[in-house]
C-alpha cells in the first residue's frame, strides 16, 4: 500500500501511513510505560529509594504545559544534558584531540611522513585567519589548499570505485549464474 504513492496518492497509501504513524506511536508508548515500571516504578518499591530523584524529575517535566511554572521543565531537562555533556567531554581530548596530535607528530624521515606533517600544518595555516598573510603562511595556506583538495578527490574517488566495484559484482553475477554468459 505504501509503494502505490509511486503512481498517486491514494486512499491506500494514506491508510497505511496513518496505521504505520499509530503504530509506531501506540509502540512508542507502551514501551515507555514498560520503561517506568521496569526500571523506575518496580525498583522503588523493592527499596530503592534513590529512584524517586529521576521519578520525580521526569513527572516535574509535565510542568511545561503550564505557563507560570514552566521553567521547572527546563531544570530537569538540563539535568541529563549537563550530566551527559560533563561525560562526553571527560574523555573527549584524549580520545580525539591529543590522539591525532601524537598521531601527526612523526618523525620527518620518510616522503609520506613529510607531507602528512607539512599537509596537516598547511590546512591548519588555511583556516588560520587571525594573523597576517605573509609569504610563508600564505606558502603554507595554499599548500593546505591544495592538500585539502587532493584528500577530497581521493575520497570522492574511493566512494565512486567502491561504489563502482560493487556494480561490477552485481552484473557479473547477473550475467555469470543468472543467465550463464560470462565463460
Amino acid at each position: 500500500m505504501l509503494y502505490s504513492f509511486l503512481y498517486k496518492e491514494n486512499p491506500f497509501f494514506r491508510f497505511a501511513e496513518h496505521l504505520y504513524i499509530g503504530v509506531g506511536a501506540g509502540h512508542a508508548l507502551v514501551v515507555g510505560f514498560g520503561n517506568v515500571r521496569n526500571q523506575g516504578w518496580t525498583p522503588l518499591v523493592s527499596g530503592n529509594m534513590m529512584m524517586i530523584i529521576p521519578l520525580i524529575l521526569g513527572i516535574l517535566l509535565y510542568t511545561r504545559f503550564f505557563k507560570s511554572i514552566a521553567w521547572i521543565s527546563r531544570l530537569c531537562i538540563s539535568i541529563p544534558i549537563g550530566l551527559g555533556i560533563g561525560l562526553a567531554l571527560r574523555g573527549l581530548p584524549a580520545a580525539q584531540i591529543l590522539s591525532q596530535i601524537r598521531a601527526t607528530l612523526v618523525p620527518l624521515n620518510s616522503i609520506n611522513n613529510f607531507i602528512l606533517v607539512f599537509g596537516v600544518i598547511g590546512t591548519l595555516s588555511y583556516f588560520f585567519f587571525t594573523t597576517k598573510q605573509t609569504k610563508l603562511v600564505r606558502g603554507l595556506s595554499e599548500f593546505g589548499r591544495w592538500t585539502m583538495m587532493v584528500t577530497f578527490g581521493i575520497t570522492f574517488g574511493t566512494a565512486v570505485f567502491g561504489q563502482m566495484s560493487i556494480y561490477m559484482g552485481a552484473l557479473y553475477r547477473v550475467l555469470d549464474l543468472w543467465l550463464g554468459l560470462v565463460k
